[in-house]
């Protein structure tokens, strides 16, 4: 309901647009009304879009979270199964070079932290932090603490975003080039062509007609023209002959013919 009252509106404000700026043409008025219509789809478009786009995407990050912290958690098991600290630091040292992830961490199984690394400037509020347990055999004998860059996820949210609006811009853009050619060579030539003939017809020559290419509602309004100016020239013939005969009768009178209305010679 919302969105149809706001098309409604938008409708209405566009038409008193379209007024106060006098577009005086059926082709400026029809391409302003194009964009107008564009421009509210778009930007429809582009809220819902926007935030499906953005709810898919933060999914397939957070798969993509819980699936990583999965595979460091197997690759750390035998390393730190063995108390082979100083592999377990190069397993998670790899982390850290992934562009998602901030802050990696390690605990025994008795929650004592056994290492922690992280890039430079990272607090806890721009994590978004994953805990996997460390599985070896049966046992759980640690657990693997990832922190994942809000930032990183925000540009990548972002990014995402961006190129879709990009895309719809573009495609919107085509749609009302399309649409104004369409509307161009469909309406708008045929009325202007509608619109030349009728300037160019004068009583004394009806002999032009409107050019009928379609036989949608505007072909059938030019043919009803073009009958109606038929029968008008044919009416136009039709009086012409009595008054030929008329002139000749007169003009040809060896006696003096006058005519008087109400006490005064008229002819």
């Amino acid at each position: 309901m919302d969105i149809a009252l706001s098309l409604c509106i938008a409708f209405v404000w566009g038409g008193t647009v379209l007024e106060a700026i006098r577009l005086n043409t059926l082709s400026r008025k029809t391409a302003a009304l194009i964009i107008l219509s564009l421009l509210i789809t778009a930007a429809i478009s582009g809220v819902l879009v926007s935030s499906a786009v953005q709810h898919r995407t933060l999914t397939q990050l957070e798969s993509v979270m819980n699936s990583e912290s999965q595979e460091t958690s197997i690759a750390l098991s035998s390393f730190v199964a063995d108390n082979n600290i100083t592999m377990a630091k190069q397993v998670m040292h790899s982390e850290l070079t992934r562009k998602d992830v901030a802050y990696v961490g390690l605990l025994d199984k008795n929650g004592k932290l056994l290492i922690e690394m992280s890039d430079e400037d990272v607090s806890g509020r721009n994590l978004i932090v994953k805990e996997q347990p460390v599985v070896y055999g049966q046992e759980v004998i640690g657990t693997l603490v990832l922190g994942f860059s809000k930032q990183y996820i925000n540009e990548v949210v972002n990014d995402t975003l961006r190129t879709l609006v990009a895309s719809l811009v573009e495609l919107f853009l085509l749609l009302g080039v399309l649409m104004y050619l369409l509307l161009r060579r469909e309406v708008i030539k045929p009325i202007r062509g509608f619109v030349s003939t009728i300037e160019q017809i004068s009583f004394d020559d009806l002999t032009k007609r409107v050019p009928i290419h379609k036989s949608d509602e505007i072909g059938r309004l030019a043919s009803a023209f073009n009958q109606m100016l038929d029968n008008l020239q044919r009416s136009q013939e039709q009086l012409k002959e009595p008054e030929e005969k008329y002139r000749t009768l007169v003009e040809t009178s060896v006696s003096g013919v006058f005519m008087a209305q109400d006490g005064r010679l008229v002819f």
